[in-house]
C-alpha cells in the first residue's frame, strides 16, 4: 500500500503495488479488490453475500431463495450501524415518510419533495 486517501463516499482508496492484483473465484467473481482493500464472500447463489473492509467494517446482504435482496447491514466489527431492510419498501421518520427503498436504490423525500437516488453498480453487480 503506496498511498491512502478517503473519498466522500468513505471508501479508502489504496494505491497497489504492481504485484497486488484483483483476485476471482472459479465463477468468475470479485474475492478480493487490493484498491478499496476488500475481500468479497459470494453465498450458493453466486450473489455478493458480505463485503469485508480491511478497518473491520463490512457490509452484509440477505436474499430470499429466489435471490431478491431482502436486507442490507452495515457493521463496524460487531455493532450494527445501518440497516435497510427491502421488504418494507417505506422508511418513516415520525409521521414523515422519508424514504422508499428498491433493489436499484431509493426515493428519499425532503420537505414533501421526492429525489431519486441510484446505486451505481460495478460489471458483478456490487
Amino acid at each position: 500500500m503506496a498511498q491512502e486517501g478517503r473519498c466522500p463516499h468513505h471508501f479508502i482508496y489504496v494505491s497497489a503495488s504492481t504485484l497486488e492484483e484483483y483476485q476471482y473465484d472459479a465463477n468468475g467473481n470479485l474475492i478480493f479488490d487490493p484498491h478499496k482493500d476488500m475481500d468479497v464472500v459470494y453465498n450458493f447463489l453466486n450473489l455478493p453475500e458480505r463485503i469485508e473492509f480491511a478497518d473491520c467494517k463490512t457490509i452484509e446482504f440477505t436474499y430470499d431463495a429466489g435471490g431478491n435482496k431482502l436486507r442490507k447491514d452495515l457493521k463496524n466489527g460487531t455493532m450494527l450501524l445501518v440497516t435497510h431492510d427491502y421488504l418494507v419498501v417505506s422508511n418513516t421518520k415520525g409521521s414523515e415518510l422519508e424514504a422508499i427503498y428498491h433493489d436499484e436504490g431509493r426515493v428519499y423525500y425532503e420537505g414533501g419533495t421526492g429525489r431519486y437516488e441510484f446505486n451505481i453498480q460495478d460489471h458483478l453487480g456490487i
